[in-house]
């Protein structure tokens, strides 16, 4: 190897570590010692008087506690008045809000009446803030987080914004005096819609297997009623056939304000259109990949990308199922943000099988560099309530954790257990089902919401 082909391969190898790295410390993924952390966190510094706005990063759930440890849960489908209450609420902690408590973390702030955002990841106080035009930061032990409770007093016009790290046990407790924020709060609460499913904070009730709080499904009766879902091909036509209009149809709005230069159908049966700087492609087993190749050096952080990728999604005019946020990770690439799909604040899991067959693991994956959506790919299918048919869940929550600690706990040791979630599960064959996930010991568990039959039955 010469002198120039080393210096080449050490520029490419550490402007991906550059890229990887920087992408960490949006996430708040750094440890302090790493390389290139003073140098990437002085370029990112945000100013005292930012005049930058982003939309703010959203949630993975939204939990509505309606009182008496009773909470809705939210997957990406909240009301547009929620939504704005919850803006109102943090941008005036950040605004004029006051510090009233931090320190080590007690669950107790769940007890009452109050609204609980829930993020895939953690959340630094800095690309967080942007989102409200702010440069917040308060002076606390810690430097991002992961959880907020919005608690509205009924008492006097005090509303109380604390932001948990959940991994740390730490949290920062914020109050604004605000009579309209705190009204709006409360009517929102208070007119939340209850259902057969309610939801239960595991700290408030002391379950302690778990390591941090997690909301947990049950059901009033001995049996939930739900519909199925079912899984229709986004492009498929009346008859059920996937034709060249029907995914044109679908991929125009990915052009933007662009024409589609050319189109056709490969020997593989896969669909294709292009123009000067984007290449679509739709395959048979319905997964949609976008490629751009515009060039652009814009300087991308968290709270930016995060921005250019909503945009490009509320542009996908042909997603008709709600999406919700998964999680966010630093890549060579940019930074790559994962969405699924919610019925009726129900999740969406598709398969190991199903996964395996796509080539990636959420619903949506969207890679955004310098601002600017280079590649994005989806499962590109509608998921429709059936309501003509009626379905029951009758193991709960309690009966599925026994059963994953009894069967998988390793050399009888029980594991706290990280989550575990009610959500349709999508099969390799397009069948979905209501189905429990567990995740324990680092490994995620499937199981059914229906006894298995005895032997011999």
């Amino acid at each position: 190897m010469t002198k120039n082909s080393f210096i080449n391969l050490l520029i490419v190898v550490l402007t991906s570590l550059a890229v990887v790295q920087t992408g960490g410390l949006w996430l708040s993924q750094t440890k302090s010692h790493n390389l290139f952390y003073s140098a990437v966190n002085n370029v990112f510094v945000v100013s005292d008087k930012t005049t930058e706005y982003y939309r703010p990063i959203d949630a993975e759930t939204i939990a509505v506690g309606t009182g008496n440890n009773h909470y809705t849960l939210l997957h990406g489908n909240e009301s547009k008045k929620l939504r704005s209450s919850v803006k109102n609420a943090i941008g005036s902690a950040f605004e004029k809000g006051s510090e009233n408590s931090s320190g080590s973390l007690d669950w107790m702030v769940l007890s009452g009446k109050n609204i609980v955002l829930d993020f895939p990841f953690s959340v630094s106080w800095g690309e967080f803030s942007k989102g409200f035009s702010s440069s917040f930061s308060p002076e606390v032990a810690f430097d991002s987080f992961d959880t907020v409770v919005i608690t509205p007093s009924y008492a006097d016009n005090g509303t109380y914004v604390t932001f948990i790290n959940k991994s740390e046990q730490m949290s920062v407790s914020i109050v604004t005096v605000d009579e309209k924020i705190n009204s709006s709060l409360r009517t929102v609460i208070d007119e939340t819609k209850t259902s057969d499913l309610a939801y239960i904070s595991s700290a408030q009730s002391g379950f302690n297997i778990f390591k941090n709080n997690v909301f947990l499904p049950q059901w009033t009766e001995e049996k939930y009623t739900y519909s199925p879902v079912n899984v229709i091909n986004a492009c498929s036509d009346s008859n059920g056939a996937v034709t060249m209009a029907t995914v044109k149809k679908m991929v125009q709005p990915l052009f933007a304000a662009s024409s589609i230069a050319g189109s056709g159908i490969d020997e593989n049966g896969i669909f294709f259109f292009t123009n000067d700087e984007i290449v679509v492609k739709y395959y048979p087993n319905g997964i949609l990949e976008y490629f751009s190749y515009s060039k652009s050096d814009s300087s991308q952080t968290l709270a930016s990308a995060y921005d250019a990728c909503m945009t490009f999604i509320e542009n996908d005019t042909s997603i008709t199922t709600d999406v919700f946020l998964t999680d966010a990770e630093a890549s060579t690439e940019g930074l790559i943000f994962r969405f699924d799909y919610s019925v009726n604040s129900m999740p969406v899991t598709f398969s190991e099988e199903l996964k395996e067959e796509m080539g990636f693991e959420s619903a949506i994956e969207v890679v955004v560099t310098n601002n600017t959506v280079k590649k994005y790919r989806k499962y590109a299918c509608e998921f429709k309530e059936d309501t003509e048919t009626e379905l029951s869940a009758s193991v709960d929550f309690l009966t599925e954790i026994n059963r994953v600690i009894t069967d998988y706990s390793e050399n009888g040791e029980i594991l706290q257990v990280d989550n575990i979630s009610l959500c349709y599960y999508v099969d390799k064959n397009n069948v979905s089902a209501l189905k429990w996930i567990t995740n324990l010991g680092g490994k995620t568990y499937v199981g059914d919401t229906i006894p298995a039959p005895h032997e011999g039955e």
